[in-house]
């Protein structure tokens, strides 16, 4: 006989079982409306285990994942739950997002390609794809994406900042100067977009613009250090150094200056001859420039201004030996002047014909003769130096060409009588 119990009890059993699903559902999604992922994500594997055919469930676990940082774990789910619902845009685009700050870049464009598909306009999936072109240097795919943004959104200050700055990694400085005018005219109040306008001017060497834009800047943004850096790089370009220094010097009395910034301060105080102030600035640097040729060539040259020819020397060999760049000739040409200081003669000869090597100026040809004079009885290489130096130097006047000149007149004098 059947009984009459069985169904109100299996009713009653499915009710009590959907609204505990309801329950935990609702509280899985306080928890997330909370952001308190850490104890969501237990939660939601627990509804996962009773329901694995549920794409939202994946993409809420995907997503708690994703909010705590573990990419890896929000790809797995996210890539479950399009396995579910293939056509879900959604899914796509944070799939997508969650790829691209893994650094899987080609994925990346393979997702945002379905994505387009399914929905040409959609806005985030489109900018995310040329920022991924960008990053993986296909800048005219990239510019290609951003025009047609800006196609339907020609009011939007944010796309033209963004097609700027590609432009700017194609080192097409004006058509990012171009983009970036834009932007700045649409929203001036735009720091980012300052700044970027005054680094393209500073990289178009048009310095009193940058100068212009960065003022602007500061009077909206004011003591703003970073717009006081740029204005003080520019003033630098100009060879303005005493106002440079004004700056760099109140942002060192406010503690501002970082490694770098003492630098920069070191530069302004030897270019205007405040070598002690300047070696001073250069300490201030830190182990981190230790091998930094630039900055041993400038404590070198400080230290030969100065008369400290050891010091000078030490710093100006470093210099070389961590050089890379032509500016290695210059380098050797200021250690060969601290080893004539030093009388250090044979020496000083072998970085003058390193740095003559290096760029051949007649003018070191003139030091090496000199040197040579000094460092040998026999004046022979002093006269071979400075007829080279006389057949090739454009300049027929001037001092050190008379007194070539009277050199070899009077070597030749003395060889002659010696024979």
């Amino acid at each position: 006989m059947k009984n009459i119990y069985t169904t109100p009890v299996l009713v009653l059993i499915l009710v009590l079982i959907f609204n505990t699903l309801q329950a935990q559902n609702q509280q899985t999604k306080q928890l997330l409306f909370n952001e308190e992922y850490e104890t969501a994500i237990p939660l939601l594997q627990q509804q996962i285990r009773q329901n694995k055919n549920n794409s939202s469930l994946y993409f809420s676990l995907a997503k708690a994942y994703e909010n705590i940082d573990k990419n890896n774990l929000a790809i797995t789910n996210y890539r479950k739950a399009l396995e579910l619902q293939p056509n879900s845009i959604i899914t796509l685009l944070n799939l997508s997002n969650c790829l691209f700050h893994s650094g899987n870049y080609n994925s990346t464009i393979k997702h945002l390609q379905q994505l387009h598909q399914l929905d040409p306009n959609n806005r985030k999936g489109n900018l995310l794809l040329a920022k991924t072109h960008t990053t993986l240097g296909n800048y005219n795919k990239a510019i290609k994406i951003y025009n047609q943004l800006i196609k339907k959104d020609t009011t939007n200050a944010n796309l033209y900042k963004l097609l700027g700055k590609v432009k700017s990694r194609q080192q097409d400085y004006v058509g990012a100067t171009n983009a970036y005018l834009k932007s700045y005219e649409l929203n001036s109040n735009n720091l980012a977009v300052i700044v970027y306008l005054a680094d393209n001017f500073y990289d178009m060497t048009a310095y009193k613009q940058a100068i212009a834009y960065v003022n602007e800047g500061l009077r909206k943004y004011p003591q703003n250090n970073i717009l006081l850096k740029k204005k003080a790089k520019c003033l630098m370009g100009l060879k303005w150094f005493f106002d440079a220094l004004q700056i760099y010097s109140k942002m060192e009395e406010r503690k501002q200056l970082n490694a770098n910034g003492y630098k920069m301060l070191g530069i302004c105080y030897m270019q205007t001859q405040q070598y002690e102030k300047a070696l001073n600035a250069f300490e201030k640097c830190g182990s981190t420039y230790d091998k930094d040729p630039m900055r041993n060539y400038y404590q070198g040259y400080c230290f030969l201004k100065t008369k400290r020819y050891d010091k000078a020397i030490k710093h100006l060999e470093n210099a070389i030996f961590y050089i890379t760049s032509p500016s290695k000739s210059t380098m050797h040409l200021q250690l060969a002047k601290a080893y004539g200081m030093q009388r250090e003669f044979a020496k000083s000869i072998a970085q003058y014909k390193k740095s003559y090597e290096l760029k051949p100026e007649n003018n070191i040809l003139y030091e090496i003769a000199t040197t040579y004079e000094e460092l040998e009885t026999d004046k022979k290489n002093a006269l071979k130096y400075y007829t080279q130096y006389i057949q090739q130097s454009s300049e027929k006047e001037g001092k050190h060409y008379e007194y070539a000149k009277s050199r070899i007149l009077h070597i030749k004098e003395k060889i002659h009588w010696e024979k």
